[in-house]
C-alpha cells in the first residue's frame, strides 16, 4: 500500500487487511517513483486514479464530492490490496 497518510494510519490499515508492506507519508510527486521501484522488484501494483490528476485539464471538484471520492478510494484500495494478497497466496492442491 502506498499512501500519503501518516505512518500510524497506514500501519493500522495494513495490519487490518494483512499486507506485508506499506509506504506511508509519500508525497504526491514521489508516488510514481515509488510505484516504479516496487514494480522493478517484480511486484504487481494496483494503481487507483486520483481525482487530482484531472486538475490540469480544468476538472475541479467541490470539497464535499472530493471527500466522498476519497472515502470510496480508500475502500477500493483496501479491497484491491486484499484481492492481490489472496491471489498471491498458494492454493491448496485438490485431490481427485
Amino acid at each position: 500500500m502506498l499512501t500519503g497518510e501518516n505512518k500510524v494510519t497506514a500501519k493500522c490499515v495494513s495490519d487490518q487487511i494483512g499486507l506485508a508492506e506499506y509506504f506511508a507519508e509519500v508525497l504526491p510527486q514521489d508516488k510514481a517513483a515509488k510505484v516504479k521501484d516496487v514494480q522493478s522488484r517484480g511486484k504487481r501494483v494496483v494503481i487507483p486514479l486520483a481525482a487530482g490528476v484531472l486538475y490540469a485539464c480544468g476538472v475541479r471538484l467541490t470539497p464535499a464530492l472530493g471527500a466522498v471520492l476519497m472515502a470510496a478510494s480508500t475502500v477500493i484500495v483496501a479491497v484491491n490490496a486484499r484481492l492481490l494478497r489472496l491471489k498471491a497466496e498458494p492454493q491448496p492442491d485438490k485431490e481427485t
